[in-house]
């Protein structure tokens, strides 16, 4: 699982294109990802939008990026007295 935001070398990396490409996407406002830190901070949405731009959007990096861990649960016996 990716975790976000992430640098563009990253996006370029997990959408399978060079930086370049992305940095083209960028200075004709198809694609607009944050800053964090004074750095593109690319999340999910930016790295499908840009996919999209390329030609590179498939179910595969769809998957890749969209794709959340199971979320745990804690059981609570019966008869537990929960607080609200």
């Amino acid at each position: 699982m990716i975790s976000f935001p992430i640098s563009t070398g990253e996006a370029a990396a997990v959408i399978g294109c060079d930086s370049y490409k992305l940095g083209i996407l960028i200075r004709s406002n198809r694609v607009a990802p944050g800053f964090s830190l004074g750095r593109r901070a690319w999340s999910a949405d930016d790295i499908l939008r840009a996919a999209r731009c390329l030609g590179l959007d498939t179910p595969e990096l769809r998957n890749r990026i969209l794709v959340k861990p199971a979320a745990q649960t804690m059981a609570i016996p019966h008869g537990a007295v929960t607080a609200l």
